[in-house]
Order: C-alpha cells, then sequence, then structure tokens
C-alpha cells in the first residue's frame, strides 16, 4: 500500500487523484488532521501512537512524504518542531516492507531561490531548515537500511486546490482571491518586477512523485518550470485569463539549468509560466468559484 502524507493538501489531492487512476482507492492510505473526510485517516502526525498504528494496521510499501506545515519564511520555531516531529515519528514506526520513499522538500533549503545555481545549503527560515532536516534523516535511514528515495525541491508550486489562507497561501492563490472575492483593485505597477518567481504546475510535480515510486535511485533533483515570471507579470496574466485587462508584454525569463539534471532524465517536460496560469484559473472556475458577481471589464 501507498502512505501519502499531506494527502488533503493543494498537492496532495493532485497525487492521491493520479494515484486513485492508477492503482485504487483501496491501495491509498491518507492521513488529516480534519476529522469527517472520506476514505482518510483521522490524526495528527506528530501523535506518536498514530503514527504507530498506521504501520501496523497496513502493509505501507511506498510512502509519499507531502506533509508539513507552512506560513511564511520566518523563524517560527512551531513550525521546525512540528515538521521534523513528524519525520521522525515515521522513521520511529516505519516497518522493513516500506521499499520506496519519495519526500517533498523546498527550495527553501537554499538561502534564496538565486542559490540553487551552487551546492549551497543555508536555509534563512524554520521551514526550509526542517525540509533540510528532514532530508538529512531520509538520506541516512535510507542508505542504511536499503530503502529507495528521492528528494524533490519544488519552488513554487501552484495548485487550484490550494485553500486562501493568508499567510500561508502562495501568491497565485492570494491574488486570485484578492480579485474575485474580495472585488479589490490592484495597483499593477506597485508589483515587484524584478524578482523571478518560478510558478510550477502541481500536476506536473504530481505525475513526476507518481513516476518515481517506481523509479527512485537515491537521488535530490530540483523540480521547476524552465519559465521564470515575476509576480507582476504573474498578476498581469492572470487579470488576462479573468477578462478583467488586456494582456501585456509579461517579464518571463527561460531557465532550465536549475532542473537540468531531472531533465536529463527525459521524463519532466513542465508546462510553462502562461499555460501554469490558465491552467490554475481554468480549473478554479471549472471547480466552481463563481466570478461572475465580482468580475470587473474594463
Amino acid at each position: 500500500m501507498i502512505l501519502v502524507t499531506g494527502s488533503e493538501g493543494g498537492l496532495g489531492k493532485r497525487v492521491v487523484h493520479l494515484l486513485h487512476q492508477r492503482y485504487g482507492p483501496d491501495y491509498i492510505v491518507r492521513v488529516s488532521r480534519q476529522a469527517g473526510l472520506k476514505n482518510v485517516l483521522h490524526g495528527n502526525l506528530d501523535n506518536r501512537k498514530f503514527v504507530d498504528e498506521i504501520f501496523n494496521k497496513y502493509h505501507i510499501e511506498y510512502i509519499v512524504h507531502c506533509a508539513a506545515m507552512w506560513n511564511g519564511f520566518n523563524m517560527d520555531y512551531s513550525i521546525l518542531e512540528n515538521n521534523t516531529e513528524i519525520t521522525m515519528n515515521i522513521f520511529k514506526f516505519i516497518t522493513p516492507s516500506v521499499k520506496t520513499i519519495v519526500y517533498l522538500s523546498s527550495s527553501g533549503v537554499y538561502d534564496s531561490t538565486e542559490c540553487f545555481r551552487t551546492d549551497k545549503l543555508y536555509p534563512s527560515s524554520a521551514y526550509g531548515i526542517s525540509k533540510l532536516f528532514s532530508e538529512n534523516l531520509i538520506k541516512s535511514y535510507c542508505d542504511e537500511n536499503e530503502i529507495l528515495y528521492t528528494i524533490l525541491r519544488p519552488f513554487h508550486i501552484v495548485s487550484p486546490d490550494e485553500k486562501y489562507a493568508p499567510p500561508s497561501s502562495h501568491v497565485m492563490t492570494d491574488m486570485f482571491y484578492r480579485i474575485i472575492k474580495n472585488s479589490e483593485q490592484i495597483e499593477v505597477d506597485s508589483l515587484d518586477d524584478a524578482k523571478f518567481v518560478n510558478f510550477t504546475w502541481a500536476d506536473d510535480v504530481a505525475e513526476m512523485i507518481v513516476h518515481l515510486l517506481d523509479n527512485s535511485a537515491n537521488e535530490t533533483f530540483n523540480i521547476g518550470s524552465p519559465e521564470w515570471g515575476t509576480v507582476k507579470a504573474m498578476v498581469v496574466e492572470l487579470m488576462s485569463q479573468l477578462g478583467i485587462c488586456e494582456g501585456s508584454a509579461c517579464n518571463i525569463v527561460y531557465d532550465n539549468k536549475p532542473f537540468q539534471k531531472l531533465t536529463s532524465k527525459g521524463n519532466w517536460h513542465p508546462c510553462g509560466f502562461t499555460a501554469c496560469v490558465k491552467n490554475f484559473v481554468d480549473q478554479k472556475l471549472k471547480n466552481g468559484e463563481k466570478y461572475e458577481d465580482y468580475i470587473r471589464r474594463s
């Protein structure tokens, strides 16, 4: 069976959907702190008894570990404590049946989005520190116990399933709700048009995770789109896709160097910047987001 932690998050739901298509729901073990969800175990991974029960009750062969708390790049030590504890609990009660682990780390293990160009790992947030700790724990344990693993360091995942919950939700989700739900007039010219962000479509990451369950070889990859856009470019494209304004020349650069290690395998073909924004808008509206009452055409 496949244990998916963080299965109800913006990425986790996409992973579960693909796993259901391939294996069926009976082969997937999902966990959530939220009670009352169908086919989902209710509990918290920081509870050792709960984690122990999972591994005792189910024959777990694969683990997709996406669960983590996040509230921005800061030094909130409750984030560090929670994220490291849940990873340690998994390895405290893991059983010999486990063959492969795919771990969702973060580009936060670098000091900034520019430092991935080197091997320097110097996280400047509690979240990044927790991810790097978990990476090292996974490598050490898996090497010692001959378990296959892959560690993925995504940059900025965009998912229509992400909940709007500032400050923990990502910028595209935030902007969508500010524009649509709050009818906020965004001062586009005041937005950052200098710092480039890697907006990566969640389905692309989910497909890679599922692929790696049977294709892991104890490696670590940066994972993201080859196209980088600024926050201003993203908002302009977002508003254009919503029909609020005409699109304009977006500040986008192409840089695939951070991901060459993954793309060289020939099985990583993520969508670009514009397609990512379009996918996000299309699926938000398809999922029932009511924007007709809010949209303002100019």
